[in-house]
């Protein structure tokens, strides 16, 4: 846990922060049926693992149609406000 503290006017304020992780997935678009990949790879982010590299999933929300691989995953931490 990371403490920070902030002077504001008379008094002072503490502040803690919790560090997640960010998972980001690189993925590209597949063709289920011919296995035939696109060029251009995306980024989607997440704060849970919830998808596993070399899936193949579909309907992953808005910006994503069809088939997408995944690629590569990687982790970085995130701090969040308590």
């Amino acid at each position: 846990m990371i403490t920070e503290e902030k002077e504001k006017g008379k008094g002072s304020e503490k502040k803690d922060y919790i560090m997640e992780k960010e998972y980001i997935y690189t993925l590209v678009r597949e063709d289920f049926r011919t296995g035939e990949r696109s060029k251009r790879t995306r980024k989607y982010y997440s704060f849970t693992p919830r998808l596993e590299v070399g899936g193949l999933y579909v309907h992953l929300g808005k910006g994503y149609p069809g088939c997408q691989r995944v690629l590569d995953v990687e982790e970085r931490p995130c701090p969040s406000a308590d």
